[in-house]
């Protein structure tokens, strides 16, 4: 059976990923191998004592939560990089990485959907896919369907194929939509889970600001430069 691995970044705002953790821990205590927060250069008073608590419970419940802490906030896709290379790095090729915003709740298990599905090659597994037009992924009429980026898995072989996010949608945004379009390009398929019991929340680890939309807008054309030919 392959390991599974779980990322999470996580920047300032503590009670979200504790929460997370929480439920990690709740439902999936047996079936993961580790759990890696990516502390993204939190500057908050309740961030240190958090994973130090954390690190206190794994003695007590062998729940393996480690911290890679970041010396200055990279933002979302640079700290999500340095994460999944960090626990590809510890993986067999077949083991599974899984990258998980810190506002997603879990109220079902869903670590046995994705390692079912990822038994088989070739497959990105996402939350939700989209195959419609959502407003920022219709170019001149052509649709380019993506796995919404709250929850994204696939082996540690199949991540280093992809080259994980691609570092030209920093700080964030669209790196999804991108390493969908990666993926397919690669003839691989983009399976959803659609499972009821995760729920993103949105809006919480990356707030919605005009500041954010112009970001958007910026690798909206930089997403139409790379693939639009």
């Amino acid at each position: 059976m392959p390991k599974v691995r779980v990322a999470v970044i996580h920047y300032n705002n503590w009670e979200l990923t504790h929460a997370r953790l929480w439920e990690l821990y709740r439902h999936e205590k047996d079936f993961l191998e580790e759990v890696l927060v990516v502390d993204d250069g939190s500057v908050d008073n309740m961030t240190e004592g958090g994973l130090r608590w954390w690190a206190e419970f794994r003695v007590r419940s062998n729940f393996k939560v480690e911290a890679l802490v970041l010396e200055e906030n990279v933002n979302f896709l640079l700290a999500a990089n340095a994460g999944m290379k960090l626990l590809a790095d510890r993986s067999e090729p077949d083991d599974i990485i899984i990258l998980l915003s810190n506002d997603v709740k879990i109220m079902t298990k869903f670590v046995g959907q994705i390692t079912e599905i990822l038994s088989q090659p070739k497959k990105l597994v996402g939350g939700t896919l989209y195959t419609h037009d959502t407003g920022w992924n219709n170019f001149n009429g052509k649709i380019f369907p993506y796995l919404e980026g709250w929850l994204i898995a696939t082996t540690a072989a199949t991540w280093k194929e992809l080259n994980y996010f691609d570092e030209r949608y920093v700080p964030h945004d669209f790196e999804d939509v991108d390493l969908s379009t990666t993926a397919l390009s690669l003839g691989m398929e983009l399976i959803p889970l659609n499972n009821p019991g995760l729920q993103h929340i949105g809006g919480q680890s990356i707030g919605y600001s005009p500041a954010r939309e112009a970001i958007t807008r910026t690798n909206l054309k930089k997403f139409g430069d790379k693939w639009i030919k």
